[in-house]
């Protein structure tokens, strides 16, 4: 399996990984417990080819990245730069916060972390993201989305809001 990521040049990434390192985040345990069949079922599987798993020790190392970026994003308040509630009301209507996450600064086709701290870790592009991210994100979930400048994060929670900041 080749990963369309394996074409970047390395060090562009921030911990080296090889095909080897990933799953199609259909194959996963993860999949299983986060992402219910019926929601799998839904997902195009052009759209499930984009979203790998990094393998736990990987994961870890990405992981560690991530959680220092938002702690060093969060006390830095210029670096606040815009925030979106997220409550019943607001996810009720995903479309308005899609709109939101499409006109942050990021590059459309770019390739990004999603981090949920605990070791585990999705690769895929922002335009993926784009178009999965309510079928990846639950209430009270802590989510750091990043990329390999960690020079921006979009931080979900832990209260029920989104924060996009970069340095």
């Amino acid at each position: 399996m080749t990963l369309p990521y394996s074409t970047f040049n390395t060090r562009q990434h921030m911990v080296s990984y090889s095909d080897d390192d990933s799953l199609p985040i259909g194959h996963t345990a993860y999949a299983s417990w986060h992402i219910s069949d019926e929601t799998l079922d839904k997902l195009s599987n052009e759209l499930l080819r984009k979203l790998h798993m990094l393998s736990p020790e990987q994961a870890r190392q990405i992981s560690a990245q991530g959680c220092m970026l938002r702690q060093k994003l969060l006390e830095s308040p210029a670096a606040l730069f815009a925030t979106h509630r997220l409550g019943e009301a607001e996810l009720q209507n995903s479309q308005a916060i899609t709109q939101w996450f499409s006109q942050l600064p990021i590059d459309n086709r770019g390739q990004i972390y999603m981090s949920w701290g605990d070791n585990h870790v999705i690769i895929t592009e922002w335009n993926v993201f784009l178009a999965l991210w309510d079928n990846l994100y639950y209430p009270n979930d802590t989510i750091d989305l990043f990329d390999s400048s960690l020079s921006w994060a979009i931080m979900f929670g832990p209260r029920e809001e989104v924060i996009f900041a970069r340095k």
